[in-house]
């Protein structure tokens, strides 16, 4: 009754963590949609009505006006093609999602957020079968098929067979690269020196777990207001080259000075 107590409890947290990664992922998503559909809408509807009315008052269009109207013909005149690309590449970037999301988790903001989170998942699942009556080398080993990192993977294969070698808990894992992190290495320290390792895994999982929901958070409260500055930017931007022929037409009046 213990242990699946102690599995509700992790899978309530897993699917805790899991929302709070999709609801900082969805914001950026749904304002980059936003802009693009923004930027489709200007370029159809806006940069011609702009380019036809300079035509009619004789204004010279600027280089950066001629390049937003050619974007604008090519969707209008290439629609469906441009649709059938999009939804063929689409087709393919989902087909090679798993390289791509292997690209991604190399970059190191992404890369710490994961090992976080697969740390704390490992530990989690340690503390659960050390409690209940698992000997520690093979509890590594069972915690270490939830490790979708190979690398972490085969660091929790070396710590299994250090510690089989009659190496101590703590230089076992420290000898087996990154797959704790220097607090996570503490607490294994402390948990091996107290004799109380389950408990002092479970501890440490629980805080590690709360510095990635506020780092998350801060994350999260970074980027929403970055992203509506730089797509407040680009829509700026695309104004003042529409617009910039005119301006230039209305300095020239005589009345205007």
């Amino acid at each position: 009754s213990q242990v699946l107590l102690s599995l509700s409890e992790f899978y309530k947290q897993q699917d805790k963590l899991a929302k709070l990664v999709r609801n900082v992922c969805i914001y950026p998503g749904f304002l980059l949609t936003l802009a693009f559909l923004t930027f489709i809408f200007f370029s159809v509807k806006l940069v011609p009505s702009f380019a036809d009315l300079y035509r009619s008052l004789g204004v010279r269009e600027t280089t950066l006006l001629q390049m937003l109207l050619s974007v604008s013909n090519l969707l209008e005149n290439h629609a469906i093609a441009l649709s059938c690309m999009c939804v063929v590449g689409g087709r393919l970037l989902l087909l090679q999602r798993a390289s791509i999301l292997s690209l991604l988790m190399r970059f190191p903001g992404i890369r710490r957020i994961r090992h976080s989170f697969l740390e704390i998942r490992f530990t989690r699942l340690m503390a659960l079968m050390l409690h209940s009556g698992i000997s520690f080398p093979e509890a590594i080993l069972r915690a270490s098929v939830t490790l979708t990192d190979a690398s972490m993977k085969n660091n929790a294969k070396k710590f299994s067979e250090n510690v089989l070698r009659g190496v101590g808990i703590t230089e076992a894992a420290m000898q087996s690269g990154d797959l704790f992190s220097p607090t996570g290495l503490e607490f294994l320290s402390i948990g091996e020196s107290s004799g109380n390792l389950p408990d002092m895994l479970d501890e440490f999982a629980k805080i590690q777990e709360q510095e990635l929901f506020t780092h998350l958070r801060d994350i999260k409260a970074i980027l929403e207001p970055a992203l509506v500055v730089i797509i407040a930017t680009m829509i700026f931007a695309v104004m003042a080259v529409m617009l910039s022929p005119l301006f230039d037409l209305m300095t020239r009046m005589p009345e205007y000075t």
